[in-house]
């Protein structure tokens, strides 16, 4: 589900780049430099709750998480690989 918010939202460059950083430092510089990251952090607190609000309800609705394979109970879940 991560992979599908990071690239609708055109950051799955920067979520490669924080699954390979090398030290914890260098993680928290690609996660702060990230343009999200920034926008929740410093953007108005109004639009920020809108914001999370619409990706919530796109993202995180009933039909949205049963239809990713990795939750389907019926699925193996040895089988399944997490990092693609």
């Amino acid at each position: 589900m991560l992979q599908t918010i990071a690239a609708f939202l055109g950051m799955g460059h920067s979520l490669k780049r924080l699954a390979y950083a090398q030290t914890l430092e260098e993680q928290q510089a690609v996660w702060n430099a990230n343009w999200f990251v920034r926008f929740c952090k410093q953007g108005n607190a109004w639009l920020v709750d809108v914001a999370v609000r619409i990706l919530a309800v796109i993202f995180l609705n009933r039909f949205v998480l049963w239809s990713v394979p990795h939750l389907d109970p019926h699925s193996n879940r040895d089988e399944v690989m997490l990092c693609q």
